[in-house]
């Protein structure tokens, strides 16, 4: 309970879409699973994905640009989309949504827009699953301390 007597915590309550910050898990999935290195070239082009029983996706980049061919390093660091969703197909979508359950996250569909991080998932879920990387791609469940008063 906060100081308001508020008991949604945002923590662990305010579902919200990680984005772009969701991105180094399609790219693990990609390392994993396609073959890729940070050293992989993508060719970020204007691409159409066809969906099945839908309307292609044409996804676009924040900027509206593209740059054409980079490493997978390059286009994680400026976070270019179209490449991500290449990684995604390429590790396939079903992998991406195993290794990001295997991270913690719920309910993760295997849908292409996952790459972009159209999921929903609460802040502590994603700082969970990000702080594998820094902890050599192990998850440890987050604890939590409590002050007496």
């Amino acid at each position: 309970t906060s100081a308001t007597g508020d008991t949604f915590n945002r923590a662990l309550d305010a579902f919200r879409q990680p984005g772009s910050s969701f991105k180094p898990i399609v790219y693990a999935a990609a390392i994993e699973q396609a073959g890729y290195s940070q050293a992989t070239v993508l060719d970020d082009v204007r691409t159409v994905f066809p969906q099945r029983g839908q309307e292609d996706w044409i996804p676009g980049n924040h900027d509206g640009t593209f740059i054409r061919n980079a490493t997978v390093r390059k286009h994680l660091d400026i976070s270019r989309n179209i490449p991500a969703v290449q990684a995604l197909e390429a590790a396939g979508a079903e992998a991406v949504a195993a290794r990001a359950a295997e991270l913690g996250y719920l309910d993760v569909p295997a849908y292409p827009s996952v790459a972009l991080g159209s999921i929903a998932t609460t802040p502590l879920q994603h700082t969970s699953a990000i702080a594998a990387f820094a902890n050599g791609g192990v998850r440890l469940e987050p604890h939590f301390i409590a002050r007496g008063g």
